[in-house]
């Protein structure tokens, strides 16, 4: 595995020989570019990373989530659309596209034969993250079928009774326990190794360091890897983060411009994964490719106002804490 680097360090020049244009085809080139672009302010020809919304509806009202906020039309993403998208992106050499953004993906019922067509056209890595609601035997068994790669499933809270505090409906609990349990068995029965298998949960307020370890404990015998984060503020998120809001924190560019795209199920393209409205699109994918958006003016003018510490002049940017723009 190659050293990840920090804002401020010196990359290798043997890192970055030709880094605008060189295809990426492992798991260790993908994060060694990651890096290095945005270390050295690289913008290749297209982005190494997409995330599409297939869906921004959800059935969840989550403590932690933004999307009481949203304003624009709660939908899924027309298929139409995503055979643009994946088709311009197959061919630009993109490496790693999410399937999820702000809602629930497995809302989306084409979801599986978008998740198909990507690994058909060539993308190496394809990835969801869900809530697990909807995680039922025929979905699980439609993910392993069309080849997705990972598969994380949000269990948060730690507890039942966290559960159901941070979700803010908690009936679900059990259901969503139970298709993660029958997920793995059913990988399993299929003889296969993908989806790989993460459970990530946040740990809400008041869980115990021992609850978190009876937590991992108990799914790392079912899940390839389990994970407990720490909640954070969520750009312009719940009325449970608005004490965060203009906190005093040094920041650096955010690493998103150099990184990725977000294309929203409205066509809308997005650099920053908080960016619930849009109000800092850089472009529509129904008026113009990716490969123009990604080199286009409107984010080239965010790049430079990041590069020059300006980035509270642009809309979403002044009131963002994330962790993508803080100095370590």
């Amino acid at each position: 595995m190659r050293k990840r680097y920090f804002y401020d360090e010196q990359i290798p020049g043997a890192e970055f020989v030709d880094l605008a244009d060189r295809p990426i085809r492992t798991r260790e080139e993908y994060l060694a570019a990651m890096e290095a672009c945005y270390n050295l302010k690289v913008v290749r020809h297209f982005p190494l990373k997409i995330m599409l919304e297939s869906s921004s509806r959800c059935m969840l009202n989550c403590l932690m989530c933004p999307r009481d906020r949203m304003s624009r039309p709660k939908a899924d993403m027309p298929f139409e659309l995503f055979e643009k998208v994946i088709d311009e992106a197959a061919e630009g050499g993109l490496y790693h596209l999410s399937m999820h953004q702000h809602g629930e993906p497995l809302m989306n019922e084409r979801l599986p034969e978008m998740i198909h067509a990507a690994k058909t056209r060539g993308v190496p890595v394809v990835n969801l993250t869900t809530n697990g609601v909807l995680l039922d035997e025929t979905a699980s068994r439609a993910l392993i079928e069309v080849r997705l790669d990972t598969l994380v499933v949000s269990f948060d809270g730690v507890t039942r009774d966290a559960y159901a505090l941070l979700r803010g409906v908690g009936k679900y609990y059990d259901r969503v326990r139970d298709n993660i349990l029958r997920f793995a068995q059913l990988r399993k029965a299929y003889g296969v190794a993908k989806p790989f298998l993460r459970i990530h949960a946040l740990r809400a307020p008041g869980v115990t360091d021992s609850e978190v370890e009876a937590f991992r404990a108990e799914w790392s015998s079912v899940a390839d890897h389990v994970s407990v984060g720490e909640i954070a503020s969520y750009g312009e998120g719940n009325e449970m983060f608005d004490h965060a809001r203009g906190a005093a924190i040094a920041r650096v560019p955010c690493r998103h411009l150099w990184q990725q795209l977000i294309v929203l199920c409205s066509g809308d393209v997005v650099p920053c994964c908080v960016d619930i409205d849009a109000r800092a699109a850089v472009g529509n994918v129904y008026e113009e490719s990716l490969a123009s958006i990604w080199t286009g003016e409107r984010i080239e003018h965010m790049r430079a106002m990041h590069l020059a510490g300006r980035a509270d002049e642009l809309p979403g940017c002044a009131e963002c804490v994330d962790v993508y723009c803080r100095a370590y």
